[in-house]
């Protein structure tokens, strides 16, 4: 049986905190950030934010990914 990765819960806010705090998204950062994200039945205009906060530091280089 295979063991699966269990990642701390976190809110929303949390996980883009800790993006911005360390410049960095990892493959866990994304996984949980989707999974929060799609748990929802509509995002709401402060998770567009969130969303496009990312993706601005992504495009700028103000956020690495890390694998």
């Amino acid at each position: 049986m295979q063991s699966q990765l269990s990642l701390p819960v976190s809110s929303l806010e949390d996980v883009i905190r800790r993006i911005f705090e360390t410049h960095r998204i990892t493959r866990a950062d994304q996984e949980q950030l989707m999974a929060l994200m799609l748990s929802k039945s509509a995002l709401s205009d402060v998770d567009k934010s969130h969303v496009n906060r990312i993706f601005d530091g992504l495009s700028s280089g103000l956020v690495r990914v890390i694998d």
